[in-house]
């Protein structure tokens, strides 16, 4: 798992996820990460994550507005 100030990023099945701390998918995350997930945190991460590809790899290269003000 890496953090960022505003991102959550994870691996699962050799694919990098990046989540804008505030989306409400860095819950299962949180949970997947501290070994106690539902039942389908990894499904559901791995279904945000193909209908968010774009935006996720936006904000691996650093090419998002998730700024905080």
């Amino acid at each position: 798992m890496t953090t960022g100030r505003w991102h959550l990023t994870i691996e699962l099945d050799g694919v990098r996820i990046t989540a804008d701390f505030r989306e409400p998918i860095v819950a299962a995350i949180n949970r997947l990460q501290a070994g106690v997930p539902h039942a389908s945190d990894r499904e559901d991460i791995l279904s945000w994550w193909q209908q968010n590809a774009i935006m996720s790899a936006n904000c691996q290269a650093g090419n998002c507005d998730h700024v905080v003000v």
